[in-house]
């Protein structure tokens, strides 16, 4: 049997996810969908279908099923761990996991004339979440992420030699360089990185920003 394209699930947006299956001859073919009214749980398993229907794909042509971490929408991570999990533990097929602050740092990279430390920052109100990446022949990690207040993310960043700042939290932060103009990555990019990575060495951990607004109640 030859498994030989890549399932994606990005569900890290907060309002769309997206999907995409991507071939071994670099053909693809992506999906975006709008989750207004309906929830991710809800949506994400019958488009995951209809996507593969339409592309006459079964799970034994699926190499591998590629997932974003996050950070970003709760709900949406969570919908689309599970999913990806699910769809793992019923078909047997290996899962790769990658972070939405390395998708960020990817995509800037690709976009960027200058070189040296990106700093990914994203707004999580009260709070900076922050993660150093270099620039070389690949993007590498340079810490973990933090999640620090404004004044300690500023002190943060400056750990850093001329730091680049994107993220939607960026502009919060005065004195540093800031790029903006880069695509917001999707599951096509997210694809692309999985077919270069190994399972054992991408695990999917879900990646929160913050803890959900929704509490449940005390005992």
């Amino acid at each position: 049997m030859s498994r030989s394209a890549i399932l994606a699930l990005d569900t890290a947006p907060r309002d769309y996810f997206s999907l995409v299956v991507l071939r071994s001859s670099g053909e693809h073919r992506q999906c975006h969908f709008d989750i207004a009214g309906n929830g991710h749980v809800e949506s994400l398993a019958p488009n995951i279908e209809k996507l593969l229907t339409s592309e006459n794909i079964t799970f034994d042509d699926i190499e591998r099923i590629a997932v974003n971490t996050g950070p970003g929408s709760f709900s949406g991570i969570r919908a689309g761990i599970a999913t990806a999990r699910a769809l793992s533990q019923a078909t047997d097929i290996p899962l790769v996991g990658i972070s939405q602050t390395e998708l960020l740092a990817i995509s800037a990279s690709q976009h960027s004339k200058r070189k040296g430390t990106l700093l990914v920052v994203l707004n999580a109100g009260a709070h900076l979440f922050l993660q150093a990446f270099s620039q070389g022949e690949t993007i590498e990690a340079l810490a973990s992420p933090q999640s620090l207040p404004h004044d300690e993310a500023s002190a943060y960043c400056r750990n850093f030699e001329n730091p680049l700042l994107i993220g939607n939290g960026a502009h919060l932060l005065e004195g540093f360089q800031t790029f903006e103009e880069f695509p917001a990555p999707d599951s096509l990019l997210l694809a692309t990185l999985a077919a270069r990575r190994e399972p054992a060495d991408t695990p999917v951990i879900p990646v929160y920003i913050r803890p959900p607004d929704a509490k449940l109640p005390q005992q």
